[in-house]
């Protein structure tokens, strides 16, 4: 049997239902959002980075639209590689082009990351340098490796590429980075306070896990070598007060777990240092300080010690507070 027909009524609406849904999408794909297609009026801070770009780097001019990049699209840029930014700290991207006055093509692409702190910029910086790069003076730290130049500006990461030979690399990146400084009001001098140790080699990031001690994370490490050709490997780990306090329950607590002796050794200012003698690794020695935690793997003398402890404390601390430093063995 038949089911019977519905009545006039809701037939002549089931009728207009289409169009007046189409008609419903179209009036609200006339509504233009300017942000969604200028991203330098978005107002929110991948905006304010778009904004520092120079409409010239030299006599190169900026070419193109600029594109900004999250952690929802990164791959569309980077795909096989966004996942270790994003894992670094990755907040934004931003690509603009340039080229000579004319050119059809761009010559030279910059990407800034923002990266959030400057140790995650730092992190990024030395994972993408490479064995065969060269340090150059830009920004905050800097290298330049075939047509490719990477450097660091506080919490940004710049990778600058060259499609051409003549590209003027270093130029555009210094006037890149003095822009970049004076837009975000970033302090210059990014530096680590390691003691002198001898002569400055290798300076490395490890995010996590340093040397298999899974509380010491977000680590800057150092080799040095000696007088005699002796190697110290120092490390630093930058906190709060009360991170750092953590950091060092965290490693006695790890050493007194393993069966590792340990001991006081000497106090510089407020810093406390300690001596581990590690059946594996020999004896090293960390310090304790306000706000960060120094440590060094290889021979060290009194006097290594004594520039460890002061590296560990804050100047104004060091200055006012005595020290027993030569009691060390």
């Amino acid at each position: 049997m038949a089911s019977p027909a519905p009545p006039w009524p809701v037939r002549v609406l089931l009728l207009l239902l289409p169009p007046l849904v189409a008609l419903a999408v179209w009036m609200d794909g006339q509504r233009y959002d300017p942000g969604l297609l200028d991203f330098q009026k978005g107002g929110n801070p991948g905006s304010e980075l778009a904004k520092m770009f120079p409409d010239t780097l030299g006599l190169l001019k900026k070419m193109g639209t600029i594109r900004e990049y999250t952690e929802a699209n990164l791959y569309e840029y980077i795909n096989g590689h966004a996942d270790f930014f994003i894992g670094a700290g990755f907040r934004r991207l931003t690509v603009v082009e340039y080229g000579p006055p004319g050119a059809r093509q761009p010559t030279l692409v910059a990407d800034v990351y923002d990266m959030g702190k400057p140790m995650q910029a730092f992190g990024v910086f030395t994972d993408q340098k490479g064995s065969q790069a060269e340090a150059v003076n830009v920004g905050d730290m800097a290298f330049v490796s075939d047509r490719t130049l990477g450097f660091i500006k506080d919490i940004y990461y710049v990778r600058l590429a060259a499609f051409a030979a003549d590209t003027p690399l270093l130029e555009a990146a210094r006037l890149l980075a003095g822009k970049i400084q004076s837009r975000a009001g970033a302090t210059s001098g990014f530096t680590f306070a390691f003691p002198d140790l001898g002569t400055t080699g290798e300076t490395r990031f490890i995010k996590e896990n340093y040397r298999g001690m899974a509380f010491l994370n977000n680590v800057v490490e150092r080799i040095f070598t000696g007088e005699k050709g002796e190697v110290r490997t120092a490390f630093l780990v930058n906190g709060t007060p009360a991170t750092t306090q953590d950091l060092e329950k965290s490693m006695l607590a790890f050493l007194q777990g393993e069966g590792i002796k340990y001991q006081t050794s000497a106090t510089q200012g407020q810093a406390k240092i300690y001596r581990v003698t590690d059946p594996y690794e020999g004896d090293w020695f960390f310090a304790v300080g306000q706000d960060r935690l120094l440590g060094v793997f290889g021979p060290c003398q009194p006097e290594h010690l004594q520039r460890m402890g002061e590296a560990a404390q804050p100047p104004d601390v060091t200055r006012k507070s005595p020290s027993n430093v030569q009691d060390l063995p």
